[in-house]
């Protein structure tokens, strides 16, 4: 990594080296990222799983309702009126009418609803004391899944990203002289990547335009100076 970063010649030590080595080079960051990712998601998950019961007794207001034979009871005063700018909701016995910005209008009527719901916030405080476990599987089931799903998203996104800056970098060269063919120009994208690549991570928690300026003109600098630095007879 250091040699990465201080040897503007070192891209002639890329393009020599296999495909495969470059592209693990690179991916084996992107796991260690994504299993600290885990380690965190499954830390979160066994502190505040068994204080679940705790959260819903404090935060959830005491909540009891039906509905049974298209008519909503409840322990609340109906109608229940709530608006937020551009969204609004209003509640009665008989429907949930429920408006947005541009004046759309969405009505669920109680009386499309055969089945008898019951809510009572002691039931569910019960009940998740009771499951502790079974929430804490179903957290990781969750979590996993979720790490998984948004990992292969990235993965394609970063394969197209890393075809486009080939490319991008290619004719760059051509136009510097350089005898460079597409895939070597690829290793260089992928291994100029690494670095943008835990800027990207940072810029998950910080959201800030700044970090990805940064992320975007790291990597453009070492492709640009890596491409510089060789012969222009490389090929």
């Amino acid at each position: 990594m250091r040699e990465l970063l201080k040897d503007l010649n070192y891209g002639s030590k890329i393009i020599k080296k296999p495909l495969g080595q470059v592209i693990w080079y690179w991916f084996k960051y992107v796991l260690a990222i994504g299993i600290c990712g885990l380690v965190i998601g499954i830390s979160v998950l066994f502190y505040y799983t068994p204080q679940f019961p705790k959260l819903l007794t404090e935060k959830v207001p005491e909540v009891q309702f039906t509905i049974k034979n298209g008519k909503l009871t409840t322990n609340q005063q109906l109608p229940f009126k709530w608006n937020d700018g551009g969204m609004s909701v209003y509640i009665d016995e008989n429907k949930i009418l429920l408006s947005d910005s541009k004046g759309e209008n969405n009505e669920i009527k109680f009386a499309d609803i055969k089945e008898e719901v019951k809510f009572d916030k002691n039931v569910i405080v019960k009940w998740s004391t009771n499951n502790k476990l079974w929430l804490l599987g179903v957290g990781l089931a969750i979590l996993v899944s979720l790490i998984l799903i948004l990992g292969i998203f990235y993965l394609i996104w970063q394969a197209i990203m890393f075809l486009v800056w080939s490319l991008t970098f290619w004719v760059y060269a051509k136009i510097l002289k350089k005898k460079l063919r597409y895939l070597d120009v690829m290793k260089l994208v992928i291994t100029a990547s690494v670095i943008p690549l835990f800027i990207s991570t940072l810029n998950i928690v910080f959201q800030d335009r700044i970090l990805n300026i940064l992320s975007f003109g790291i990597l453009v600098f070492y492709c640009g100076i890596w491409i510089y630095h060789l012969p222009s007879g490389k090929k």
